[in-house]
């Protein structure tokens, strides 16, 4: 299991390692008794599932105006909310006894390493878009976007300023 799959985000082969380990551990029955395989491990599944769902869905959207700029946030804030409540799942297998302390630290760093990623990337994203907002709330009332200069003055000659 590599996430550094040649052409894809490195998040989402993070979330494949997650996926795949998830389905690999879940799936065995001298770890997770039947009478689990219906609530915690299918839950498990689905969850690890849907992070991977969501982090695809919220790369697809291009942010290209303020719907869409919500949307993709809106599905980054999901990728972070089934983290947390896959790692409160994680807990409780522990505690019940259905892995041990090393299995589920290294489960916990898979599922960690997609949130930490996925906040990253909602920031740096949430960073750019009220960037974007405010350049254009600048065009609107007619002001020159930051870092630029000005329109020259109509009419007379244009002399540099000193």
């Amino acid at each position: 299991m590599s996430a550094a799959r040649q052409g894809e985000l490195t998040i989402v082969g993070k979330a494949k390692d997650l996926v795949n380990h998830t389905l690999t551990v879940t799936n065995n029955s001298k770890l997770f008794p039947k009478k689990v395989r219906f609530t915690i491990c299918q839950r498990m599944q689905n969850i690890s599932l849907q992070i991977l769902h969501d982090i695809l869905a919220a790369n697809e959207i291009y942010p290209d105006n303020r719907q869409k700029m919500e949307q993709r946030l809106d599905l980054q804030k999901e990728v972070l909310t089934n983290c947390k409540v896959f790692l409160s799942l994680l807990d409780i297998a522990l505690e019940q006894g259905y892995v041990d302390i090393r299995r589920c630290e290294y489960w916990t760093g898979l599922t960690t390493d997609v949130k930490n990623m996925a906040a990253s990337w909602r920031k740096k994203d949430a960073e750019r878009f009220n960037r974007l907002l405010a350049e254009k709330k600048a065009q609107a009332q007619g002001q020159p976007p930051r870092g630029q200069q000005p329109p020259p003055r109509q009419g007379g000659p244009q002399y540099p300023r000193r």
